[in-house]
Order: C-alpha cells, then sequence, then structure tokens
C-alpha cells in the first residue's frame, strides 16, 4: 500500500514538472515589436483552419497591433476571418511563441491596414493585464530622408515560421 501511494506521488510529481516545463519563459521586455498574425476561418465541422498569416506592429503597450487589411479579411466573402492567434518573437534567432489571440477591432479596405487588441490573458489563462508590451513608435528623431538606409522586420509569406530582417 505504502509502495502504491509513493508511486502515486512521485507520477504527480512528474506530471507537474512537465507541465511546467512544456510552457516557454516570456520576458517581455525582450520582446519584438514585430509579431506574427495567423488568421483563421471556421470549417463547416466548426473546426479552425489556418487561412494566412503576415506580420503586424505592437503600436501600443496595452497590446494593440497594426496589421494589414488583407491578413484578416476573407477577400471571398468580403467578411473579417474567425479568428486571429498572435506569435511573439522573444528571440530572432528561434521561432515565435504563438500562445496569444486576438480580436479585430478596426480596419481599412482601401488603406489596407486592420488594428487588433491581444486578448486579456494568453492560451494558458495566464493574465497579459498587467504587462507592458514594447512597441514601435511612431515618433522619430529626424525625419527620414532619401537615400537612408531602412531596416524592414516582419514575417512575410516566403520567409517561413522564423522573423525576416532586411536591410538596404
Amino acid at each position: 500500500m505504502m509502495k502504491r501511494i509513493l508511486i502515486s506521488l512521485m507520477m504527480a510529481l512528474v506530471g507537474v514538472t512537465v507541465s511546467h516545463a512544456s510552457e516557454p519563459v516570456k520576458n517581455y521586455s525582450s520582446m519584438e515589436p514585430t509579431v506574427k498574425v495567423v488568421a483563421y476561418k471556421k470549417s463547416f465541422t466548426d473546426q479552425m483552419v489556418p487561412i494566412g498569416s503576415g506580420s503586424g506592429t505592437v503600436i501600443n503597450a496595452e497590446g494593440r497591433i497594426l496589421t494589414n487589411y488583407h491578413v484578416v479579411f476573407d477577400e471571398n466573402e468580403f467578411v473579417p476571418l474567425d479568428g486571429f492567434e498572435v506569435c511573439i518573437t522573444f528571440n530572432v534567432q528561434e521561432e515565435p511563441i504563438c500562445d496569444y489571440t486576438a480580436q479585430l477591432i478596426g480596419y481599412d479596405k482601401d488603406l489596407d491596414i486592420a488594428l487588433l487588441q491581444l486578448s486579456g490573458e494568453d492560451v494558458y489563462g495566464n493574465s497579459l493585464k498587467s504587462v507592458r508590451f514594447p512597441f514601435l513608435s511612431h515618433r522619430v528623431a529626424q525625419p527620414p530622408k532619401e537615400r537612408d538606409s531602412v531596416t524592414v522586420v516582419g514575417y512575410p509569406g516566403s520567409g517561413g515560421d522564423s522573423i525576416t530582417i532586411s536591410r538596404k
């Protein structure tokens, strides 16, 4: 009897260790403001099917994301897609962590822009309400001039799952 209790206790401890080990460490102060947005459509059988993806940029500390209209809209049916997964890059050498969801809060088809808001918690149920997300500010010290160098950071369709950085 005592042997069964010890074995059960050990298995429970291993289960707790494994479940915590699967959740990645997230240091929000080191995250990139550029995120990957994966758009989903609900199928006839109520399954969420990924339709496409694109880049987005966190534009305020509360997790508002600017992306493209064509990333979040079904162009065939002229309606927003049904769900949005947000993948955050904590290390540019690794794939982003796709533990976040967002809601569409605004869009302009003619300008090809859309605005998403990160949900209040990640997929593990951890609250994001106290997180201050690093964001890309629109303010610059000096306006850009012709022939200035440009760095583009994003998740193009041809770039695979990791972030792509291009300098020109």
